[in-house]
């Protein structure tokens, strides 16, 4: 078996800390990650935790209603590749249903 994605045997204490608490989700500790970071790429390691961490930090929160917007967009935009002679009557609820689970 491997070794689990969010081991690093080089993490530093501080960093564990932040990754197991709420300061993980903290904008303010993006500094800090991005620190690790620079710090990994000289010692040559790798802690891919830490680095989703950072990676989720830099991703702007969206609003529910947003994504609900964004999910309709793609849903009009798969409907509309699909060309019109593969739509028969009686598949077009089967293909909304499938477009509409993704």
């Amino acid at each position: 078996m491997g070794v689990p994605f969010d081991y690093a045997a080089d993490r530093p204490e501080y960093i564990e800390t932040i990754l197991n608490g709420l300061d993980r989700y903290n904008p303010e500790t993006t500094g800090t990650f991005q620190d690790y970071v620079a710090s990994q790429c000289e010692t040559q390691t790798y802690d891919c935790f830490a680095n989703l961490a950072l990676l989720k930090l830099y991703v702007p929160p969206q609003s529910p209603s947003s994504i609900q917007e964004e999910r309709e967009k793609n849903w009009d935009t798969k409907m509309n590749t699909i060309p019109q002679r593969f739509l028969l009557p009686e598949s077009k609820h089967h293909v909304v249903q499938f477009i509409s689970s993704i």
